[in-house]
């Protein structure tokens, strides 16, 4: 069964480049600057890794109407799949249900057809298939990954999971319990605990304000019922996204979509009560500095802010400012001032995190309790002042960084599968891949202050502290 992650509130939405921060939220960050769960990231960073062709992305269409991404990489007989579902996210949960998508996921591998949870497993391990479910705010998201001689029945058994869920109620009792003792553990962890407060301000009232794991309550108001009302509202082949790469044709993969997911309703089936399918854009965030007291030695510092959609033509004049301000590790302008001048903390950091209909600019440190106030006085100056600060060199080195470590981010199939996948949720174009070190490669210097002027003010950021 799958758990989502209980740290991250956000998106899935990129390919992954660790930055570990020791009192930081256990994230990854995106190749574009964009956060991911640790349990995705990890995933999409194993994999085989093969030469890149990046002109090689193409296009498939089936008769069921399924349309997928796909790269030939045919130096192993291995195939990754990732497929999201539209509007599957924690976002679309029902008021007083709030975690119901994170039970979904979690439901879904837990038996289907006559295998129950056991059995089910026992057959993805007779043929070394990896299967999972996961969600974020805006998505559900299905991967797998197998031997191609195996892919059939990969596919037949993810089919059975999406159209005769078993759903056992000792299962879903069990799922239910397993999820409410996730809660109840991250509710002990100050990331968890400041990034929900911060959340809760940015958001007020929207659904991104939520946990995507919900609360206990909420988990334990959802029945078999909701599940199976979510599986026939959300799970339809015209909310899919499906992208394979690997030891893989335009004809097998026509021919697996039309087999096993042809099955699927092409749209929601509401027989009763439709569960949300619209979320409205956040238009306006909230901004104030709060405390959370908790009896700990070391303070966490969180802090966010407006960010830059994908599309907006300064995405990437923000991409090269994260990585001057937190994100280039120990050359970042937070670093050199909070750890390498007063040695207040042991890291910082900053990264984007676009949502379907938000953007944010997130960062923060964790010091001891009796430095908070420095600390925090040491972030609010190094973010006011950032765009005085900015050189023409601090550029250049971040995007010489920033060009040269883009290979190195797509050379798993399953980071690829990854990236495809957000390429086509972003619809960014099949000659992405070719563009976007030339998109990095155009930032000047002018332009970072530009952003920087736009999105970097104490008056324009919430803070969070958690500790003493």
């Amino acid at each position: 069964m799958t758990l989502i992650s209980t740290y991250r509130y956000g998106t899935m939405l990129g390919l992954c480049v660790a930055i570990l921060t020791l009192g930081a939220p256990q994230m990854t960050v995106a190749a574009d600057g964009i956060a991911l769960p640790p349990k995705v990231a990890a995933k999409a960073s194993g994999g085989v890794s093969t030469a890149r062709n990046l002109n090689n992305v193409r296009e498939v269409s089936g008769k069921s109407g399924l349309t997928a991404w796909y790269v030939e990489e045919h130096a192993l007989p291995i195939v990754s799949v990732r497929i999201a579902i539209k509007g599957g996210g924690a976002a679309y949960d029902p008021a007083g249900k709030e975690g119901l998508a994170n039970v979904v996921a979690s439901m879904l591998d837990e038996g289907a057809g006559s295998y129950d949870s056991q059995a089910f497993q026992k057959e993805l391990e007779k043929k070394a298939i990896q299967m999972s479910f996961d969600i974020d705010n805006d998505y559900l998201f299905i991967e797998m990954k197998m031997l191609k001689e195996n892919a059939d029945r990969a596919f037949e058994l993810l089919s059975l999971a999406l159209t005769k869920p078993r759903l056992d109620t000792g299962d879903m009792a069990r799922v239910r319990k397993q999820i409410i003792t996730a809660i109840t553990k991250s509710e002990e962890d100050p990331n968890y605990v400041g990034e929900k407060a911060l959340n809760e301000t940015l958001f007020g009232k929207h659904p991104y304000a939520h946990p995507s794991i919900g609360n206990r309550k909420s988990v334990e108001a959802v029945g078999t019922g909701d599940v199976k009302t979510y599986i026939s509202q959300k799970i339809t082949r015209n909310q899919m996204v499906v992208t394979m790469v690997g030891d893989v044709s335009a004809d097998t993969i026509a021919n697996w979509m039309d087999k096993y997911l042809g099955v699927l309703p092409d749209q929601a089936k509401t027989n009763g009560k439709a569960l949300p399918d619209k979320v409205a854009e956040v238009t306006q965030l909230n901004y104030r500095t709060q405390t959370v007291s908790r009896p700990i030695p070391q303070s966490v510092i969180m802090f966010a802010g407006k960010g830059v959609k994908r599309k907006d033509p300064d995405f990437y004049a923000a991409y090269v400012l994260n990585y001057i301000l937190g994100g280039g590790s120990f050359e970042s302008k937070l670093m050199k001032e909070l750890r390498e001048k007063r040695g207040l903390v042991y890291s910082a950091y900053t990264y984007l995190e676009n949502y379907k209909y938000a953007s944010l600019l997130r960062g923060g440190a964790a010091t001891q309790s009796k430095n908070v106030d420095q600390a925090l006085r040491v972030i609010k100056d190094v973010v006011q002042d950032a765009s005085n600060n900015i050189t023409e060199q601090d550029v250049a080195d971040a995007k010489r960084y920033l060009i040269g470590s883009f290979p190195l981010q797509l050379d798993t199939n399953d980071k690829l599968a990854l990236f495809l996948t957000i390429m086509q949720l972003d619809n960014l174009g099949k000659d992405f891949l070719q563009q976007r070190n030339e998109s990095v490669a155009k930032v000047t210097a002018q332009d970072v202050k530009r952003v920087a002027k736009s999105l970097l003010s104490v008056d324009k950021l919430s803070f969070v502290v958690v500790g003493k």
